[in-house]
């Protein structure tokens, strides 16, 4: 999804301890740290050069979002928002980092003011369907992912958060009968997830695949969707210490800056704050 998003959203041992580093590793740290920190100096003599400057604004609010200083990105785009209220651009970037901060809320709000502005773009705005989701709001999550189908009908992430959704408003059984149908997704090893919720593999076949990718930056990036969405699929069974666990390594040594790295973040937070899930008892 996610694949296609404005972020360019990226990016075995036995069963459970597969992958070569373990969750009591570092977690990775931002290969373009530095880049972002240059260009949050440079946005900084901008906006001190010329306080009336909108791009000076989103220069910072876009560097702050990237070194993930995102209460500081959130006012960076309000700042830009208040030189040009039509800046649509900036209302829906907010929304992403006030969800990145937890405010699923505001989130929302800020996705639906950019979406009456720019009505084209609903389909394709699977951002807010996964706030749906973690807002509770489960039927108009799956009508988000429903949409972004009729962009790209090869996204195995979309019709996961579709299942999620449907599953959480109407059990396991009647989520896998609406599964949504997916052609080819390349990255791996997001096939074989797509044949776990679809209950035509075993989770050790999502861990399994990713042998197939050569060792470096590529592998890593499957490890993390591996455990991120081993995650949502023991989340769907209830399972609070497992979904936790494969978190804990999505976010530590398999860690992605892109936006769906952010989104196991937020979801980990959510779990160690005590927020699990509201979900209705599994069907």
């Amino acid at each position: 999804m996610f694949a296609r998003s404005i972020f360019t959203f990226l990016v075995l041992v036995l069963f459970q301890g597969v992958l070569v580093a373990q969750a009591t590793n570092k977690p990775r740290v931002n290969p373009e740290k530095e880049r972002w920190e240059t260009g949050l100096k440079k946005a900084t003599e901008q906006t001190q050069a010329d306080p009336n400057s909108v791009p000076a604004w989103m220069n910072m609010a876009l560097a702050r979002d990237r070194l993930g200083q995102y209460k500081e990105s959130e006012a960076a785009f309000t700042k830009a928002l208040g030189l040009q209220p039509t800046l649509h651009e900036a209302m829906d970037r907010r929304g992403s980092a006030r969800f990145f901060q937890g405010d699923i809320a505001g989130s929302i709000q800020d996705f639906d003011r950019y979406l009456l502005a720019k009505p084209n773009e609903k389909p394709g705005h699977w951002r807010r369907g996964i706030a749906l989701y973690y807002a509770g709001d489960f039927g108009e999550g799956a009508r988000q992912f429903e949409g972004y189908q009729t962009v790209d009908s090869n996204d195995v992430e979309n019709a996961v958060w579709h299942f999620l959704c449907l599953a959480a408003k109407d059990g396991i059984p009647n989520a896998r009968k609406k599964i949504l149908p997916i052609g080819k997704d390349r990255r791996v090893p997001l096939m074989e997830v797509y044949s776990l919720f679809k209950d035509e593999a075993k989770e050790e076949d999502v861990i399994k695949a990713i042998e197939s990718v050569q060792a470096g930056p590529q592998r890593e990036l499957a490890a993390f969707y591996a455990h991120l969405y081993l995650a949502l699929w023991r989340e769907i069974n209830r399972d609070k210490p497992g979904t936790l666990k494969h978190l804990k390594d999505a976010t530590g040594p398999y860690r992605q800056f892109e936006y769906m790295g952010e989104v196991a973040r937020v979801h980990r937070e959510w779990i160690e704050a005590g927020k699990w899930p509201k979900l209705p008892a599994v069907k």
